[in-house]
């Protein structure tokens, strides 16, 4: 995983208030891919987050408590119908239950691991947001107790739950948050302000989720238009993760900006960085491609490319002021 791309004081007084990725429960497959921190139900300061190994609770007031609370949503390591929830600050390690206890462990491919990691999400049982059962025990929930984490079915043999029913429904609801530690972006046109950068079928287009793109599904538009920022695969620039399809960027290929994943190469790396420049419409952003420098990210025809105005490309206005504006993107926080 490569070190999130921090923000510059503008983004970050734009993202101040995008915590809100919250609410009622969403089905598995509209939160992989995620960053996600879990709010309890019923006592709302405090977040799930990791501690020297083990799942706790507390309020996410530090910059540590923050990156502990944050956490990927992932397909479960066991398989369909599981989700499992990977640590923002130690890639590669995911909440699992042990003995009964919520720990953060490094994945280790065993059978036991991925069962352990896996958990199959439902509707809040308190009747708001959302409870995660173990897939292997599924009569268990995550639960929180006197501020730490247990995998509990309340039959009252753990003397840290109040085995109250009512109580234990809220001890094994969660509220699914944006996570505090990441900023999701969405790149809206300034030409065609209510057109977002989406990627549908594997290809970049700009998008308002009403014409009835024949490559898009309608009911995954948020999840498509939202990208993590992060530091340039190239080593310098920015390169945009999927939300909903992890470890997949956009890059350009054959002048088109297509979605794909990352094979590690130098060529995917280049393709897929781009340098962040003062928009070429004399406002907000253009992004200029690291390997072809006199191309931009642009729109023609609701379709992304890197061009060069060099009237090369048939989908493009030629026209000098066209292309200024279709260069140029508003950086605002992802839905």
């Amino acid at each position: 995983m490569r070190q999130l791309l921090r923000a510059s004081v503008g983004l970050a007084v734009l993202f101040a208030s995008a915590n809100s990725m919250a609410g009622g429960f969403k089905p598995a497959e509209r939160l992989y891919g995620r960053w996600g921190a879990l709010r309890s139900v019923n006592y709302q300061q405090n977040f799930v987050r990791h501690r020297n190994g083990l799942g706790e609770m507390s309020p996410l007031a530090s910059d540590l408590d923050r990156k502990d609370g944050s956490f990927r949503v992932v397909p479960g390591l066991a398989g369909p119908g599981t989700v499992s929830l990977e640590s923002f600050n130690f890639p590669g390690s995911f909440l699992r239950h042990q003995n009964g206890r919520i720990k953060l462990d490094r994945f280790d491919a065993s059978d036991l691991f991925r069962k352990d990691a896996s958990f199959v999400i439902q509707p809040g049982a308190a009747g708001d947001g959302t409870t995660f059962r173990a897939s292997n025990y599924p009569e268990h929930a995550i639960r929180h107790c006197s501020g730490h984490l247990f995998i509990d079915r309340n039959d009252k043999s753990n003397p840290a739950c109040d085995p109250n029913d009512a109580v234990f429904r809220g001890d094994i609801s969660f509220h699914v948050e944006r996570a505090p530690s990441v900023r999701t972006i969405s790149l809206q046109s300034v030409n065609y302000p209510d057109h977002f950068v989406r990627h549908c079928s594997g290809l970049g287009f700009i998008d308002n989720n009403v014409k009835g793109n024949a490559a898009c599904n309608p009911a995954v538009y948020e999840e498509d238009i939202s990208f993590v920022m992060v530091s340039g695969l190239a080593g310098r620039g920015v390169s945009f993760e999927s939300t909903n399809y992890p470890g997949q960027y956009l890059r350009h290929q054959g002048g088109r900006l297509k979605l794909g994943a990352s094979d590690s190469s130098e060529l995917f790396k280049s393709d897929a960085s781009f340098e962040q420049v003062a928009g070429l419409a004399g406002r907000e952003t253009s992004f200029r491609s690291v390997n072809y420098p006199d191309r931009f990210i642009r729109h023609c025809s609701s379709k992304l490319y890197i061009d060069k105005n060099d009237g090369s490309n048939k989908d493009c206005d030629p026209t000098d002021a066209v292309f200024r504006n279709d260069v140029t993107f508003k950086v605002v926080p992802g839905r």
